[in-house]
């Protein structure tokens, strides 16, 4: 179900862009579940109440659980300087279905947290497989960044 909706949302966007609709309007609209400010992970360790407001005014929260198991594939600084949520988005210049974490300290906790080296310090390029396990580990952490 979840390729579908994938190739339903590309073909939707291609057709978007093709017809000469307001491309921008549109992403704004798939991309209202994502946070208006991210918080540092300290911050949000330090809250009785870790969450985040999303951009239509939804209050979306991080188990402490799932902060606290983040932290274990964090080194000393990115412990005070990850953000989250942190962002994940198709690869459009890629020929198949790749998706991208960008930013140093993003890049760099999430390539341990599956696996997988980075193909440059601020950009990590991985499939399907890799997503899957970071939304069982981290469903609240991990947000789908729709792009062009």
């Amino acid at each position: 179900m979840q390729k579908f909706n994938k190739v339903i949302t590309q073909f939707a966007i291609a057709t978007v862009v093709s017809e000469g609709f307001d491309t921008e309007s549109i992403l704004r609209s798939l991309n209202q579940h994502m946070p208006r400010k991210r918080a540092l992970l300290t911050e949000l360790l330090d809250s009785k109440n870790p969450h985040y407001i999303t951009k239509d005014g939804k209050e979306v929260a991080f188990p402490r659980s799932e902060l606290e198991a983040m932290l274990e594939h964090c080194d000393d600084i990115e412990r005070l300087r990850l953000r989250l949520p942190i962002y994940v988005s198709t690869d459009s210049r890629s020929s198949g279905p790749v998706w991208k974490v960008e930013g140093l300290l993003e890049a760099a906790v999430t390539s341990r947290i599956i696996g997988k080296d980075r193909i440059r310090d601020d950009l990590l390029l991985f499939y399907h497989p890799h997503l899957r396990v970071l939304r069982q580990k981290f469903p609240s952490c991990f947000n789908i960044l729709y792009t062009p």
